[in-house]
C-alpha cells in the first residue's frame, strides 16, 4: 500500500552463487582441495544434471581459488558432489540456515544449491557470512542491543573450521572489485572486503555479501513479488551498494571509537573508509593488457618469455599492481610484469589521486 513497508530480510530466496564460499571451505575442511588446487572448467554432466557457466564459456584447468573469484560453476558443483549435498544443507542447517529445496529431494537437485537452487533468507545469509568472519562460528542474529553481551557469551555452533574460513576470506578479498573503488589493500588503514555476489535464475535476485573488518553485510537487490529484472545482476546492482554501506560503516566505526568483536583473522585497523569512492572523476583507463584477454607467457622457438610491458593513460604517473603486489619498472621506468605462471590475474592502475581501474586476464605458457 502507498507509504508502507516491507521486511523482505525474512522471505526465502534464491541466493545464487553466495554459498559457493561455504562449499570451498567444507572440502578445505576435508582435505579434498586447497586454494592451489587444479579444478576442471569444462562441461560435465551430473546424471540428469549440467550446470554451465553464467558467461557460458568454460577456462579449462583452473585454480580453486580463481574459481571462487570467477564464481565458476561447475567446478562448484563438482566440489560439492564430493562434500555432499545433503550434508552440506544439513551443516548450514546446524548453523542456522536451512535451505529450502523445492521438488526433488535427490542427489542430483541437491547439487544446484550450488548455483542457487535453494532457498535462503538474507537473515540467514547474514548468519552464514558473520560465522565466515568470526572464525568458522555461527550464532542467532541479535536484534536488541542489552542482548548482545548473552550472544557473545555463548559458545556458538562450528560451521566450518578456522583455518579454512580466514582462507576463504584470503580469497574473497582478492576478487575484482567494482569499477572506481580501490581495493582496501592499496589503501592506507583500510580494512579489506571479503566478499561475494549471487544472482538467481531468471534475474530475480541479484546478491552481494560479505566481511568488512568488524561487519558482515549482505544486500539484497529485487522486486517483493519476486518478477524478474532482466539483465541486473548481483555485481551490477548489490555489490556497489555493499561497498557503500562498509565505507560509511568504516567512517562511523572511525568516528564513535566502537567495535563488536572479532569478523576477521586480521587485526582491525580503524579506516578512514573501507572503499574511496572516486566516482565523480574518471579512473585510469588501462590500455594493455585489455580486459579478459589471454596472454602467451611461455617461450617462442626456444627463447625465453620476455616480460608484458603495462600501458594506461590517466591523471599523473600511474602505478600499477598485479594481484596486489606492485610491478617491477625498466630501465626507461615504463611498468613491467612477468609471470612465471600460467592462471588468472587481476593488473590495477591507480593514479595520483588514488582512482583505480582493474582488469582481469588470463596467462597461458603451454598447449591448452
Amino acid at each position: 500500500r502507498p507509504g508502507g513497508w516491507l521486511d523482505l530480510t525474512a522471505q526465502a530466496r534464491s541466493p545464487g552463487s553466495t554459498l559457493k564460499p561455504f562449499i570451498y571451505a567444507m572440502a578445505f575442511d576435508d582435505g579434498t582441495a586447497a586454494s592451489d588446487t587444479l579444478i576442471s572448467d569444462l562441461p560435465k554432466r551430473f546424471a540428469a544434471y549440467q550446470p554451465e557457466n553464467f558467461d557460458r564459456m568454460f577456462r579449462g584447468d583452473v585454480r580453486v581459488s580463481d574459481a571462487l573469484q570467477h564464481s565458476l560453476n561447475v567446478p562448484a558443483v563438482m566440489i560439492l558432489d564430493k562434500v555432499g549435498p545433503e550434508r552440506f544443507a544439513a551443516q548450514l542447517a546446524l548453523a542456522g540456515a536451512s535451505p529450502r529445496i523445492a521438488g526433488s529431494a535427490s542427489h542430483e537437485a541437491g547439487l544446484a544449491i550450488a548455483l542457487g537452487g535453494a532457498g535462503l533468507t538474507a537473515r540467514e545469509l547474514a548468519v552464514l557470512y558473520a560465522a565466515l568472519g568470526d572464525g568458522g562460528i555461527a550464532k542467532p542474529l541479535v536484534w536488541r542491543e542489552e542482548e548482545e553481551a548473552a550472544s557473545l557469551a555463548r559458545p556458538g555452533r562450528r560451521l566450518i573450521g578456522e583455518s579454512s574460513a580466514e582462507e576463504i576470506i584470503r580469497i574473497l578479498q582478492n576478487g575484482p572489485t567494482p569499477e572506481g573503488r580501490v581495493p582496501g589493500r592499496l589503501t592506507e588503514n583500510a580494512p579489506q572486503i571479503a566478499f561475494k555476489t549471487g544472482t538467481s535464475y531468471g534475474y530475480r535476485d541479484a546478491w552481494a555479501a560479505g566481511v568488512a573488518g568488524d561487519l558482515a553485510i549482505v544486500v539484497w537487490v529485487g522486486r517483493a513479488d519476486g518478477a524478474p529484472r532482466p539483465g541486473v545482476t548481483g555485481g551490477d546492482a548489490a555489490l556497489p551498494v555493499l561497498f557503500e554501506i562498509a565505507d560509511r560503516a568504516a567512517h562511523h566505526l572511525r568516528d564513535t571509537g566502537e567495535a563488536r568483536g572479532r569478523l576477521t583473522s586480521e587485526k582491525h585497523v580503524r579506516s578512514r573508509g573501507a572503499m574511496r569512492d572516486f566516482a565523480a572523476a574518471a579512473p585510469p583507463q588501462i590500455l594493455f593488457p585489455p580486459r579478459d584477454a589471454e596472454l602467451w607467457a611461455g617461450s617462442v622457438d626456444g627463447a625465453p618469455a620476455r616480460g608484458f610491458v603495462l600501458a594506461g593513460r590517466g591523471d599523473g604517473k600511474l602505478s600499477w599492481y598485479v594481484d596486489g603486489a606492485p610491478c617491477e619498472v625498466d630501465d626507461a621506468g615504463a611498468p613491467v610484469w612477468s609471470p612465471t605462471r600460467e592462471g588468472f590475474y587481476t593488473v590495477t592502475a591507480v593514479d595520483s589521486a588514488g582512482r583505480a581501474s582493474r582488469v582481469r586476464v588470463r596467462v597461458l605458457t603451454g598447449p591448452a
